[in-house]
């Protein structure tokens, strides 16, 4: 097999194309990678960030080939075409022996292009009909309690992504995290609904015998951790929150995974296992057990929570109803 390798190049250019109308279109790209094989370019992906009334015209315009037919499911559920987006294109495969025409190395291929995009000549690699768009997608808030555990995207890839003639070279030269690898390949298999993923976080949804709700799982690649939070459908009004204190706490004692925890200020609610795999390999069949020992844990404990939010019944009596 050929040797495939990608450059990387973070820039603050506008790449400027003409559109079938003849109008110039300036994309804030802020990355370049372009991808290699024996010397030559063998692949040009450019990302930049839209704002509402560069994403509208490129959507209504249908530019990037971001026609509607070619366009995926959404992904994330929470999509808003009036957000920023950030938006990954690809440049055509035909159009790449310009790109490698006088030029030596990647350096030079990335300075031709963003050269010939500032002089605005007319030139193939400056159509918009000379690029796809493989993805549009944008940052889902997390609930705040979730802050700082990672990032979700919500969006669509294209068609165009498919086929990616590179699409298996670059898999091979990047680096996936093995842990996240796993969290995926379990949501998966197991054929648990997934309203969003990042790098690091997947959002999932659950349905118990007591209620609904959503969870997230995230990857700690670096601190070689799993964690899963089930989030409590049900949020604690401020005159209660001492007794769900109470309540949580005496649920807390004797669990063998596992533990409650509850925001003070907001009064969110939710239960987190955890695994620590270091000097092993997490598998499937390990990050199920802390996923259902999650899930089950919630389950058990949502109707005594509702009782004490919903009705006028005492910490101890709500555990007495669920454990006596």
């Amino acid at each position: 097999m050929s040797n495939y390798e990608t450059s990387d190049y973070k820039v603050d250019l506008p790449l400027n194309l003409r559109t079938p109308a003849g109008a110039w279109l300036a994309l804030p790209v802020e990355h370049v990678r372009l991808g290699q094989r024996d010397e030559k370019i063998v692949s040009c992906l450019v990302t930049f960030r839209a704002g509402p009334d560069l994403y509208a015209q490129i959507d209504q315009q249908a530019l990037l080939h971001l026609e509607p037919e070619a366009r995926g499911p959404l992904f994330g559920g929470a999509f808003d075409p009036a957000g920023e987006v950030e938006i990954e294109a690809r440049l055509a495969e035909e159009m790449l022996p310009y790109l490698n025409e006088g030029t030596g190395d990647a350096d030079e291929a990335v300075s031709k292009l963003f050269e010939l995009s500032q002089a605005r000549t007319d030139h193939p690699l400056l159509s918009t009909g000379s690029w796809y768009g493989l993805e549009v997608k944008q940052e889902v808030p997390l609930p705040p309690e979730l802050a700082e555990i990672g990032t979700l995207k919500a969006g669509y890839r294209t068609v165009w992504a498919k086929e990616d003639p590179t699409e298996e070279d670059e898999a091979e030269a990047l680096e996936i995290g093995p842990l996240q690898t796993t969290l995926l390949n379990f949501f998966t298999e197991n054929e648990w609904p997934i309203i969003s993923y990042g790098e690091q976080t997947v959002n999932v949804g659950f349905a118990g015998d007591h209620g609904e709700w959503e969870c997230y799982a995230v990857a700690r690649e670096e601190q070689e951790q799993a964690l899963f939070y089930s989030l409590c459908p049900l949020a604690v009004p401020e005159h209660k929150r001492a007794a769900l204190a109470e309540f949580l706490t005496r649920a807390n004692w004797g669990l063998p995974v596992g533990n409650f925890e509850m925001n003070w200020q907001t009064g969110a609610i939710h239960f987190k296992t955890s695994i620590d795999v270091e000097g092993d390999r997490l598998n499937e069949a390990l990050f199920g057990q802390i996923v259902y020992a999650n899930v089950t844990a919630m389950d058990h404990y949502l109707p005594g929570i509702e009782a004490i939010i919903k009705k006028e019944v005492s910490p101890v009596e709500a555990i007495a109803r669920l454990e006596g």
